[in-house]
């Protein structure tokens, strides 16, 4: 192997680690990171899919690091729907692919509500989920000879999740691990990093509704995630609402990027959401490219 291919793997490799692993150990994965998550908060809590009284259909995109090769893309489509007054239930499918990474995770969640006052609103809800690995290794650009990737490597695991969500016509709390169970490791070589698939990871997370008339609202939210053997982040968001029609608002993930994003209703009850996120961290230096993200949902009334 000539020097200039040596190269151009190890640089392929240290893109798929980086992006799946740790500042520290180089050891946990994180799930896809989702600016419009407000929007689409059942892929993880499986405790929202009681919340909302309709049935509705979803479909997003999110490219990380746009124009980058090889950089994260994650697709994701969800259908909820109330089984009665209390129970809901939701279908979705996270395809989540980064360099030689592809990764697809099928859910399914149902949930119960609880109500404590006129006021107060408890769901519990919990998430089965199949996730699908295919570590492409054999397209990483190394020579035939090097056995480490002359063969691909694939295999499906089952895990659970669970989530609590309380809703008040005032405030929201979340707290959910939409994957609480099995770790799975996968290493290209004896000495090399790993890649944690389905790593535990805890969200927690809450918003405040402000009326400022029958038009306006304001709602400022915060989101957290922790993972075992990673930096835990956290998003400060601000939504402005006007006539429940469209949203605009700005998120910003701390030490890591700066968001702009919105969503409209139309008339027909499709609602197209937008967001663009911009790099405010370290990787800015030598990378500029920002990440987008979109959303297309149908409800039914």
């Amino acid at each position: 192997m000539n020097s200039r291919n040596r190269t151009m793997i190890n640089m392929r490799i240290l893109i798929c680690v980086f992006c799946f692993a740790s500042a520290i150990k180089l050891t946990a994965q994180q799930e896809p990171n989702f600016t419009m998550y407000n929007f689409n908060l059942n892929i993880i809590n499986p405790a929202y899919v009681s919340v909302n009284k309709h049935a509705e259909a979803s479909l997003s995109y999110r490219s990380q690091w746009t124009g980058v090769p090889d950089a994260p893309n994650t697709s994701v489509i969800a259908y909820t729907a109330p089984i009665h007054d209390r129970l809901g239930f939701g279908l979705s499918v996270v395809n989540d692919e980064i360099y030689i990474l592809n990764k697809t995770d099928a859910s399914f969640d149902l949930a119960y509500e609880v109500q404590f006052s006129d006021e107060y609103y408890v769901h519990f809800g919990l998430k089965a989920s199949v996730s699908f690995v295919n570590l492409n290794l054999t397209t990483a650009g190394a020579p035939d000879r090097d056995m480490v990737f002359s063969e691909n490597e694939s295999y499906a695991t089952p895990t659970i999740g669970a989530g609590i969500y309380l809703s008040h016509p005032k405030y929201y709390l979340s707290l959910s691990t939409p994957s609480a169970s099995k770790v799975e490791r996968y290493s290209v070589a004896v000495d090399a990093p790993e890649i944690i698939v389905n790593y535990l990871h805890v969200y927690f997370g809450g918003g405040y509704i402000m009326e400022f008339n029958d038009d306006f609202s304001l709602i400022p939210a915060i989101m957290s995630r922790f993972v075992a053997g990673a930096t835990a982040t956290y998003d400060l968001s601000t939504t402005l609402e006007y006539q429940q029609k469209l949203k605009a608002g700005l998120n910003y993930r701390w030490k890591e990027s700066v968001s702009i994003y919105t969503m409209f209703s139309s008339k027909s009850n499709f609602n197209f959401g937008f967001a663009y996120d911009m790099n405010v961290s370290e990787i800015a230096k030598v990378n500029t490219h920002g990440s987008l993200e979109l959303l297309l949902r149908y409800k039914w009334n």
